[in-house]
């Protein structure tokens, strides 16, 4: 998951937009994108998350319904990809997630391993 925040905060950077407090934070440090992305998955994982929590797109693969994959995650690899530069976790993220919809892959939580190997 950082790995994800910081290419959407660097995404995001380059395309000239400004970091926002969310989440209940007042102020940002910055404009790091390693800060920012770091500062909201702790965030995120200490005031926002529960045990038995399952990402959108598992709950949709789970209801039997395609996530929305490329509407969400996909734009990150469509940004980058315009500005000349790569979002190689997005990337590899989206792959998953399609090839998972098209039943290539099972979900399963050894799928991480391959974006784990990216990082």
């Amino acid at each position: 998951m950082m790995a994800t925040g910081i290419e959407a905060t660097r995404t995001a950077l380059a395309l000239g937009h400004k970091l926002m407090p969310i989440l209940g934070k007042t102020q940002i440090e910055g404009n790091d994108p390693d800060s920012y992305a770091s500062s909201l998955l702790d965030t995120v994982l200490s005031e926002w998350t529960l045990p038995n929590m399952r990402v959108t797109h598992l709950q949709d693969w789970m209801k039997g319904r395609r996530a929305e994959v490329e509407e969400i995650n996909g734009i990150v690899t469509a940004e980058q990809e315009k500005l000349g530069g790569a979002a190689s976790v997005y990337s590899a993220l989206v792959d998953i997630s399609l090839k998972i919809e098209r039943g290539e892959f099972k979900t399963d939580p050894a799928n991480a391993d391959m974006l784990r190997a990216l990082i």
